[in-house]
């Protein structure tokens, strides 16, 4: 009982936070052309979660729901990917970063389709996509970190958006990559996290990177009307 109260909380509270993230971030998009498409992330993750509460509770078979789930999360994942990868390709200063995001932004595709190849199971191969993704994902936080290091930002850092982004994304992808790299070796007696717990601390660790988002839009926003 007290997973499953925990387990709700963590939706809604996930939910909660993307609504709010994405209403801010939709204000702010004709600010900057690094906005332009950023809210659509807290969307997608809106959505993604709605449909699989819903998907959930039918009466599907488990193996169709997970299959229906499977090709919704391939979809998030790409809305994920291309929605950050474009905020950071127009943030970032360097232009070797700035190269390096996009050879990856045009490879990216190639991944996804592999898990698709006949042979492969897309539900399986769902959580070797997402550690990827993860650590491409980690890349622009980096090479942020390597900019600063190089050619630190004028004036305070914290009341920089950049900040405040690249601190929500890397904290969630910080946490949760050791999470999904180690779930079917550690935590549960049996040899592996229940995906219901995985998937609670996956949310939590989702709401938390969007109030650390939303903390970014509102400096962004200081900035502008100054």
């Amino acid at each position: 009982m007290p997973i499953l109260a925990f387990y709700i909380f963590t939706q809604f509270f996930s939910i909660a936070c993307a609504i709010t993230v994405f209403i801010h971030g939709y204000r702010l998009r004709t600010t900057g052309i690094q906005y332009q498409y950023l809210y659509i992330y807290p969307m997608a993750s809106f959505i993604q979660n709605i449909f699989g509460l819903t998907i959930n509770g039918t009466y599907l078979s488990y193996a169709k729901r997970a299959s229906i789930i499977g090709v919704s999360i391939y979809l998030f994942l790409f809305v994920e990917f291309y929605s950050l990868y474009h905020y950071y390709i127009n943030t970032l200063r360097e232009k070797k970063s700035n190269k390096i995001l996009n050879a990856i932004r045009y490879v990216y595709p190639l991944i996804p389709l592999s898990c698709w190849i006949p042979g492969n199971n897309p539900n399986a191969c769902k959580y070797y996509l997402y550690l990827i993704q993860a650590g491409l994902l980690l890349l622009p936080c980096l090479l942020f970190i390597l900019e600063q290091l190089k050619n630190p930002t004028q004036g305070d850092l914290h009341t920089s958006a950049v900040f405040w982004i690249t601190l929500g994304v890397a904290f969630y992808f910080a946490c949760t990559l050791p999470l999904f790299l180690m779930k079917d070796f550690v935590f549960h007696p049996l040899g592996g996290v229940l995906d219901e717990r995985a998937h609670l601390i996956n949310q939590l660790c989702y709401g938390i990177m969007f109030l650390i988002i939303l903390k970014g839009y509102k400096c962004h926003k200081k900035q502008i009307l100054q």
